[in-house]
Formats: C-alpha cells, sequence, structure tokens
C-alpha cells in the first residue's frame, strides 16, 4: 500500500509570501491556489534541460505579475522572464533551459479573493 505525505498549508499553498516559504510543485501538473494576498511563490526544479512554458490562467485579480527565476537559492537566483499584463491568462515561454532549480512569482496589485482559485501549469518537455 503506498504511504501518503500530508503537508499542512493554509489554502492550498500558504505560507508561500517570500521566497524562502517558495512552496513546491512539480512541472507538467496543473496546480491550483488562491489570490487571497499579494504575494505566492513557487519552486519546481527540472532534472534535466526541456522547453520551458510556465502558464498562469484564470488570474482574477488581473492586476499583477507573473515572473519565473532560476538559480539553487533564493539569494542566488536570476530573472529570466515576467509578465505584468492585465489579462486572466498569461504564459511565459522561455524555449530551452538547462536542469535546475526554478522560481516562480506570483504577485496580486488587485483586490484579494479567497472564492476564484488561478491555475499554474509548468510545461516542460
Amino acid at each position: 500500500m503506498p504511504i501518503m505525505h500530508l503537508v499542512a498549508h493554509n489554502r492550498l499553498g500558504e505560507p508561500n509570501d517570500t521566497c524562502a516559504q517558495a512552496y513546491p510543485i512539480e512541472p507538467n501538473h496543473e496546480w491550483q491556489f488562491l489570490p487571497e494576498d499579494r504575494s505566492d511563490w513557487y519552486r519546481f526544479r527540472l532534472e534535466a534541460s526541456a522547453r520551458l512554458r510556465v502558464t498562469l490562467s484564470n488570474f482574477v485579480p488581473r492586476e499583477g505579475q507573473i515572473a519565473l527565476y532560476r538559480g539553487e537559492s533564493c539569494g542566488t537566483a536570476v530573472f529570466l522572464k515576467n509578465d505584468g499584463d492585465s489579462s486572466l491568462n498569461r504564459t511565459l515561454d522561455l524555449g530551452d533551459q538547462p536542469a535546475g532549480q526554478y522560481f516562480i512569482f506570483v504577485g496580486n496589485d488587485g483586490p484579494l479573493n479567497e472564492v476564484d482559485y488561478y491555475t499554474l501549469f509548468i510545461d516542460a518537455q
């Protein structure tokens, strides 16, 4: 029988308001979170180089941004790309990227929302 590991996180990811608290997610899965505060951080690892595309969908606050960084720690992370458009859906297409750790920042500059989940999808092929 498989063993399940449960980690207590408030509202699907909290606390993840700083890079050091980045919530771990995996590529090639959909993840849903609430925009109930101003800053959300996530981290994932590419085990091998891949064509990388990060999509933020159904971002109801609309105002804000998604940004991607690469580095083995928050202190060494290098900014790669961002999208501050005010649309519901945003995509960061980064092309070929090396193996390593990545950080995603989702900033909410609009109304806080505890009802409408947004979706993160990391397409790594």
